[in-house]
């Protein structure tokens, strides 16, 4: 299935050009030029990322993106702005807009794409069998636009890593039946899993666990309890 992307921009050009190289790179492109449109077809069509001018004839592009945020069907999408000159006001604008990020224009028609892509919906898969922990991780990644996974130990775990293939794993240190730890090296030794990054998370990395830790290739550890406000952007930095 291909990836669905919306392009909101009332320059006739820009809309044409973004669309092109996206078309061309194999996205379904959806387009629109003023911002009710933009946020009547993100409800419609649903797209994995949005790409939206900071300034739209009807409300500014950060307006548009508000809506959207409010709206539980609409909030995880990432929202790219692209504008030809950003102050610092219009910074902070996009800052204060969860999950998304800022193109320059003009843009550079080699690596456009390729900068879009990077902002595209991440599948998580977090195995975890405290309730409290499993719910609280989950809503932190959801809100910051993964697309979430979730077990409650390690065997139901392998499997949907298996089945979903997703990003990045999220892995309790302690889980019922068999540690992360021999889960990862169960993930590791299969060809479909083998690279996808694990981070665990414990309430502490005694020196057994840390070496347990080191010795997980593409791993990574978060301690608990968690921080809130930065949970999701650690997990996102074993993306890179």
């Amino acid at each position: 299935m291909l990836k669905k992307v919306l392009v909101v921009d009332d320059n006739g050009n820009n809309l044409l050009l973004e669309r092109d190289l996206l078309a061309v790179a194999g996205f379904e492109v959806f387009e629109a030029d003023n911002a009710a449109s933009g946020i009547a077809l993100t409800r419609k069509e649903k797209p994995d990322v949005i790409i939206m001018d900071v300034r739209l004839p009807d409300m500014r592009g950060t307006e548009a993106a508000k809506i959207l945020r409010r709206d539980k069907e609409t909030c995880g999408i990432p929202i790219v702005f692209v504008t030809a000159s950003v102050m610092a006001e219009g910074m902070e604008e996009i800052r204060n807009i969860p999950n998304s990020g800022f193109i320059g224009k003009p843009i550079n028609t080699r690596t456009f794409v390729r900068e879009v892509s990077q902002f595209m919906r991440k599948k998580a898969l977090v195995i975890e069998d405290n309730d409290s922990n499993l719910v609280l991780e989950k809503d932190l990644l959801e809100f910051a636009g993964f697309e979430v996974f979730e077990a409650s130990n390690a065997s139901s775990g392998i499997l949907l890593a298996r089945k979903e293939k997703p990003d990045v794993i999220i892995m309790d240190l302690r889980l019922p039946g068999m540690r992360g730890s021999e889960a990862a090296t169960i993930l590791r030794r299969d060809k479909e899993t083998g690279d996808i990054p694990i981070v665990f998370v414990a309430a502490t990395a005694i020196k057994e666990g840390t070496e347990e830790i080191r010795s997980i290739t593409k791993s990574g550890f978060i301690g608990k309890p968690i921080n809130t406000r930065t949970f999701a952007r650690e997990v996102r930095q074993f993306l890179d």
